[in-house]
């Protein structure tokens, strides 16, 4: 089995920075299982900080649709889509939306970092440089 990372970025409304975050995983399945694996990670995390009310942005449309309900799960990821439905549930608001791979950058540089390095961490606000400037273009290709 192949590693991997996950990551996820949380941001304002107006795109700055206020948390971001990941780990390697041990496990590569197929891409579904890793995104989701990613969703699954950061509804944790934002539990535990106290975020309670989040707009989570999936570059992965299926895993967006199945955990909607739009359409069936598939089997390999089903105990990880029952999870992210528990955790859900004690958010006051949670909503699932899809976004291009163009606009999800950020997210995506933090779990090539964590596959590289390994380890798990959280940053706030001050973050990693590098990741402030793919953040920004995530927002610019939002906006645009």
């Amino acid at each position: 089995m192949k590693r991997g990372g996950v990551g996820w970025v949380i941001r304002a409304k107006g795109g700055e920075l206020l948390r971001a975050g990941g780990r390697r995983i041990g496990w590569c399945g197929t891409t579904l299982a890793v995104e989701a694996e990613a969703i699954r990670y950061m509804l944790g995390f934002c539990l535990h900080n106290g975020f309670l009310s989040l707009e989570v942005e999936s570059d992965s449309q299926e895993v967006i649709r199945m955990i909607r309900g739009d359409c069936k799960s598939v089997a390999e990821i089903e105990g990880i889509l029952f999870d992210i439905q528990v955790l859900a549930r004690r958010f006051q608001r949670v909503v699932f939306r899809h976004i291009p791979r163009l606009c999800n950058k950020a997210a995506h540089e933090v779990a090539v970092y964590f596959s590289r390095v390994g380890g798990s961490h959280d940053w706030d606000q001050s973050g990693p440089a590098c990741l402030h400037s793919v953040l920004a273009l995530d927002v610019l290709v939002d906006l645009n």
